[in-house]
């Protein structure tokens, strides 16, 4: 199964923008304002079938969505990751 993360952390309960990653690319698969972290995972991921099926598809197998400080992921390796994904100022 294909882990994605959600940042911010699981302790965050109040009005919040979360975010949910492909942690090995850094990729940016959505964004969700709500108020709190439990609401976030069912927001951004469990409760949309339509993400499910299309990550599937991408990812060839299910997903799962854990936030960050539910895995040996770090903020600043994701962050890195994705900030790599940015075009460059001359391309």
């Amino acid at each position: 199964m294909k882990i994605l993360v959600i940042y911010p952390e699981s302790t965050v309960h109040e009005d919040s923008g979360f975010a949910i990653f492909d942690p090995e690319t850094g990729e940016c698969l959505a964004t969700h304002y709500c108020s709190g972290s439990h609401y976030a995972k069912s927001d951004l991921h469990d409760s949309r079938q339509n993400r499910l099926e299309e990550w599937e598809k991408k990812y060839g197998e299910k997903t799962e969505a854990k936030f960050i400080d539910e895995t040996d992921y770090t903020w600043k390796e994701i962050l890195d990751k994705n900030q790599a994904l940015k075009p460059k100022e001359d391309d």
